[in-house]
């Protein structure tokens, strides 16, 4: 038994396809909640949840299986909720206003965190009348602003805050001026954002726990804002030059400093998006006038990503797969319609919904699922849509340390982070719902090596069969690191994410148990269960 364990479960078959350029998605409608006349998504999640906002006014959320519901709305007529992000569990955040005297004080507006299985959250406030949630990672810290107010109840400025369902709101300080908000955050609980000096010049700074707040950015005049950070600590931004009234788009790291991205006749850019391989996005414009979507890498810097037959064009989102998406005036520059571009088909039209003349594509994730509009001048509001890649692709998925986390992802080794730090033998196909699988106090060292040499010490050892045997090579790759599994309390594990991924193992094949919410293509040449026939085990 145990020599077939070591034979079967040590080869990982990846099946690898490609998406057609010449065959477009077809656009779906995502419809309306009854009595609201349309529906603008803005964001859609690795399990293919999409929010955004119903008549202006109210979040929604939807999936294949719920269709579409209001989540949040408005406390009055002139009221309105919201989102400004979603992590991969569902959890949707924003702010909600409401603008009217509750409990004896005047409220402004207030935070919000949603669950699918929970109700809608307040997150609180720092003393003020008004808080934001800007941003939400896969752990559940939320982060946004809020006005702070003295001992008296006086407004005295706003404060970046940081949340989480076990901790209230907590302000994260500013970098000595009166005001400082915080805008995204990665899995490591780093934030950036901006906040003033005592000049009252802004500049976008970094936060982390052990350090607190300190400023990473200024392009020399009185605004610099970081908007997006990835897992490994690359921050994009935007701000102004001296004597400039262009925003120009930036990215920094902690290695090579600040780096301005820009284009020969360039005289302006914003950075939109990037991912955990430091592919950014965004729009440089021309001083022609025109716009361009652009991508930039620091080996490669910027390439224009073309258009759509128009003079203008802007990139709105990347995912992991170096896919990107965006919306460009067609021939005749008239109207937008939304695109997508990958690096082996170009951009391609992704054209709006029937019976509409303009779409626009807002976002997408890890399995090629793109959200956006449709819209014509001749119907009331825009219409959601969703297109889906007709091709499934496959994503490399890596285990690897990022910050005090082990983390699944499709993040690969590069120079920053040589293959040393990763276990480069572990690769699935479409992505892994379930990321984070453990935790440390502090950073390991790594063990060197491929997954597949811990799967070949670690199989001589299991017993109970095939179904432990899978279960001791993924606990074994986190406690070699000197980690502890999720779930993990006194040697026994709970069910959760971590637990989940190696039980739904015990009966099924390697990819209907780790990718079963999208069917993804990983092929193991004998599947687990047939490694369960004898001595399995549901407990560990």
């Amino acid at each position: 038994m145990r020599r077939l364990i070591g034979s079967c479960v040590a080869v990982l078959s990846i099946f690898v396809s490609t998406i057609s350029a010449a065959t477009p998605p077809v656009p779906e409608d995502l419809g309306i909640v009854p009595g609201q006349s349309n529906a603008t998504p803005f964001f859609i999640n690795g399990e293919g949840r999409v929010t955004g906002l119903i008549d202006g006014r109210f979040t929604f959320s939807w999936t294949q299986a719920e269709g579409m519901r209001i989540i949040a709305g408005p406390s009055s007529t002139n009221g309105f909720a919201v989102p400004a992000g979603i992590n991969d569990s569902g959890q949707i955040v924003g702010v909600k206003l409401v603008n009217e005297v509750v409990d004896g004080q005047f409220v402004f507006a207030r935070a919000f965190s949603w669950t699918p299985t929970g109700a809608l959250v307040d997150l609180g406030t720092l003393g003020g009348s008004y808080a934001e949630a800007t941003a939400v990672n896969q752990s559940g810290l939320v982060v946004g602003h809020a006005f702070v107010a003295d001992q008296f109840g006086m407004e005295i400025g706003s404060q970046g805050f940081v949340w989480t369902a076990e901790t209230p709101m907590q302000g994260i300080g500013t970098l000595g001026g009166p005001d400082s908000r915080a805008e995204a955050v990665n899995a490591s609980g780093h934030v950036v954002g901006w906040s003033n000096d005592p000049s009252f010049k802004a500049w976008a700074f970094l936060w982390t726990p052990e350090t607190g707040m300190r400023p990473i950015a200024d392009l020399g005049a009185f605004f610099t804002v970081a908007t997006k950070i990835n897992d490994h600590g690359q921050v994009i931004g935007f701000g102004f030059l001296p004597n400039d009234t262009q925003f120009h788009a930036f990215s920094w790291t902690e290695a090579g400093g600040l780096r301005r991205l820009e284009a020969p006749g360039g005289v302006g850019s914003v950075a939109n998006a990037l991912n955990n391989s430091g592919q950014v996005v965004g729009t440089v414009t021309l001083a022609d006038g025109r716009s361009r979507a652009f991508l930039w890498t620091e080996a490669g810097g910027m390439v224009d990503l073309g258009a759509l037959g128009g003079s203008q064009a802007r990139a709105s989102a990347i995912n992991a797969s170096g896919h990107v998406v965006g919306s460009s005036l067609i021939a005749g520059n008239l109207k937008w319609h939304a695109f997508l571009w990958t690096p082996a088909g170009g951009m391609v039209d992704l054209g709006p919904l029937p019976g509409f003349d303009e779409s626009a594509a807002t976002h997408l994730n890890d399995r090629g699922e793109i959200v956006g509009t449709s819209s014509s001048s001749f119907v009331v509001g825009p219409r959601a849509t969703l297109w889906r890649e007709s091709t499934a692709r496959a994503t490399n998925v890596f285990l690897h340390r990022s910050g005090s986390s082990l983390v699944l992802d499709g993040v690969g080794p590069t120079a920053a982070t040589p293959a040393s730090l990763d276990s480069v033998g572990l690769k699935f196909s479409g992505g892994n719902p379930w990321k984070e699988i453990g935790t440390w106090s502090a950073p390991p060292a790594f063990t060197t090596g491929t997954l597949d040499s811990h799967r070949r010490d670690t199989q001589s050892g299991a017993s109970g069969g095939g179904q432990r045997a899978v279960r001791a090579v993924l606990t074994d790759v986190v406690q070699r690191n000197g980690g502890r599994p999720l779930g993990e309390t006194s040697g026994a594990n709970r069910d959760d994410r971590f637990g989940r991924l190696l039980w739904w193992s015990q009966q099924r094949d390697w990819s209907a148990a780790l990718f079963r919410r999208d069917q993804s293509t990983v092929s193991l040449r004998c599947p687990i269960r047939r490694l369960s026939t004898r001595g399995g085990s549901t407990g560990v």
